[in-house]
């Protein structure tokens, strides 16, 4: 499997000559570039697959560097700074490696806009209230992972309110 068959050569191309200059990698942007947030949860799983060199399950930083080039040979690698940017965004554990799961979280909740966000409780209730009728299936998952894992979080959760009782 090659990631042409997953996105399209054109996307791959134009995103590539996004980022050509140094220090200019944004992930949120060449992942929406490309058309990853566009894909499926399984079909991002694909892609992960195709990047990660060693088969190891995890983009470690010696890997990142080479990144760009895992989508068009004669890509640049990225600069440290480039590098270690994207790992403070997508290595959730500090551990120096992303796993599937990292980019799956980082390339949803981007893609929908909801990344550490702190909303009041009413809004999260009615998010997930109507998330089935009116968000896409993707995107409701998104939604109630990001509640899951702490990325949204009620006031209360917070400690922002106190209850008056004794």
């Amino acid at each position: 499997m090659s990631l042409t068959s997953i996105l399209s050569a054109d996307a791959i191309e134009g995103a590539l000559k996004d980022c050509q200059a140094p220090d200019s990698f944004s992930p949120k942007k060449f992942f929406q570039l490309c058309g990853m947030t566009k894909k499926s949860p399984q079909e991002v799983k694909n892609i992960f697959n195709i990047l990660d060199n060693d088969a190891s399950g995890f983009i470690e930083e010696e890997e990142l560097k080479f990144f760009l080039q895992r989508f068009s040979a004669g890509a640049r690698v990225l600069t440290d700074k480039e590098t270690k940017a994207f790992l403070a965004v997508a290595d959730d554990d500090s551990d120096g490696k992303i796993g599937v799961e990292a980019i799956l979280h980082l390339y949803h909740l981007k893609s929908v806009g909801l990344h550490t966000l702190n909303v009041s409780s009413h809004v999260i209730d009615l998010l997930q209230t109507v998330s089935n009728a009116f968000l896409s299936k993707d995107a409701a998952q998104t939604l109630d992972i990001s509640v899951k894992h702490g990325h949204m979080k009620k006031p209360r959760e917070r400690g922002e309110i106190r209850s008056t009782r004794s």
